[in-house]
């Protein structure tokens, strides 16, 4: 993460370190994929990069109770071969993406490295839980306990875990959604965002 990256070159820094993050639109203009998937289904929804951790999601498939259906959405070398329980829809358009972030149970997407993280902020934007790593800057994105559940990295016993914990109580992920969408009409909302940083180079530029 580039704030991490910057404490590590400037730790003496006294200046509060403020990261500003990427609007997020809200859009109830949806589409079918016009594939069956099964419900409920997890969402992996990003590039298939080594750092998203798609590896580390699909491993912990193995180690889950509970039965449930992985859907892989973006951009990279398939994994449709991995077993019945994963639908791979390949890159999808805005439209699906909206459907499959209204649909899915929740959003994992085991990332270690991220320089925001859009994926967690559009999932609070449709009211749905989060299970990533608990690493920067996810972290200060999901809030353990409140708007999702965050593991430490390399540990897909302790992610499957998670994963099993909010498949099998509905009402713990509506709660937890429901707190997600609250952060992100406070903090990620586009008009929000917006207004911090206009506030934040009104401040940086004010004369002293």
């Amino acid at each position: 993460a580039f704030k991490t990256e910057f404490l590590k070159r400037l730790p003496a820094a006294t200046a509060p370190i403020i990261v500003n993050p990427a609007p997020v639109a809200l859009s109830r203009v949806m589409k079918d994929p016009g594939v069956s998937v099964g419900r409920p289904f997890v969402l992996f929804l990003g590039r298939r990069e080594e750092h998203k951790g798609l590896a580390l999601l699909i491993d912990s498939l193995g180690k889950m109770s509970c039965e449930a259906t992985l859907v892989v959405a973006g951009p990279g070398n398939s994994c449709a071969a991995v077993g019945r329980g994963t639908i791979d829809l390949g890159p999808v358009d805005e439209q699906v993406k909206h459907w499959l972030l209204e649909q899915c149970a929740l959003v994992c997407v085991p990332s270690r490295d991220e320089s925001f993280g859009i994926v967690y902020a559009e999932a609070m934007a449709h009211a749905k839980p989060v299970v990533a790593l608990d690493s920067a800057p996810v972290n200060e994105i999901v809030v353990h306990g409140e708007t999702g559940l965050l593991i430490p990295p390399g540990r897909p016993d302790l992610l499957a875990g998670a994963l099993d914990e909010l498949l099998r109580d509905p009402e713990k992920r509506r709660r937890m959604g429901k707190k997600g969408y609250e952060r992100f009409c406070e903090k990620y909302e586009e008009n929000k965002v917006m207004e911090t940083a206009l506030a934040l180079y009104t401040t940086v530029s004010a004369p002293s």
